[in-house]
């Protein structure tokens, strides 16, 4: 399992990861005060207000629908407030102090911090490509290397 992007807010709490699985499928993690999200391949789990919906549709139970399709939810979820990077984030943190931020985005791979600014569309929009294209390079990768037939990630169990 490798951690691509952390989401923090501006005390350093932890809102949001993306991991890679060893097939290069990327794993969305998103928890805050009014939910959680769970994304997978094509598949996305949101809680809110105590409903489960996949996809749109209500189901039971988020957690119950995506641990089969992520062998290694529980840690996930169980690591999901600790520092993957913790050098680097502890950095990050200590630095955003005095800032006008709603939060920021740590890309692991790149050392790269992308911020989102309170009230600043343009500069919250250019935020949003930067990510958005870090993540399809990162499904590119995934495609060339399947059709080498190689392994993308380390393996999750």
């Amino acid at each position: 399992m490798k951690i691509l992007i952390t989401g923090l807010d501006p005390s350093g709490r932890i809102f949001f990861k993306e991991y890679l699985d060893c097939e290069g499928n990327r794993i969305s993690i998103e928890i805050h005060e009014g939910g959680r999200r769970i994304a997978y391949k094509d598949k996305s789990c949101v809680t809110v207000n105590g409903k489960d919906v996949l996809n749109g549709e209500e189901v039971e139970s988020c957690y119950k629908v995506m641990k089969p399709l992520i062998p290694a939810l529980d840690s996930l979820l169980s690591k999901f407030n600790s520092y993957d990077d913790e050098k680097n984030l502890e950095y990050v943190v200590r630095n955003l102090k005095g800032y006008d931020l709603e939060y920021v985005f740590y890309i692991h791979e790149e050392d790269m911090v992308i911020p989102f600014v309170r009230e600043n569309g343009d500069l919250n929009s250019l935020s949003y490509r930067i990510i958005m294209e870090y993540e399809r390079k990162v499904d590119e990768r995934k495609l060339k290397k399947e059709n080498k037939g190689e392994r993308v990630g380390n393996r999750i169990d």
